[in-house]
């Protein structure tokens, strides 16, 4: 391994110790969570009425 012919080379204290800044919050592009679309109203109705059939096939099933 090749050694430098200025001897060893030490870090100034003033480096270690320099300012650093925080990394502030980067809002670029598009939100994380922008694929989550709210249900809309005709469906919610058709769920509903597919789960009152099936509980009230049940109770006639039960029932009889």
């Amino acid at each position: 391994m090749a050694r430098s012919s200025q001897g060893l080379r030490r870090v100034s204290p003033g480096v270690l110790q320099g300012p650093t800044q925080v990394p502030g919050v980067l809002r670029i592009g598009r939100p994380a969570n922008d694929n989550f679309r709210p249900r809309s109203a005709a469906l919610r109705v058709v769920l509903l009425a597919l789960a009152a059939a099936a509980l009230l096939i049940a109770a006639v099933n039960w029932l009889s």
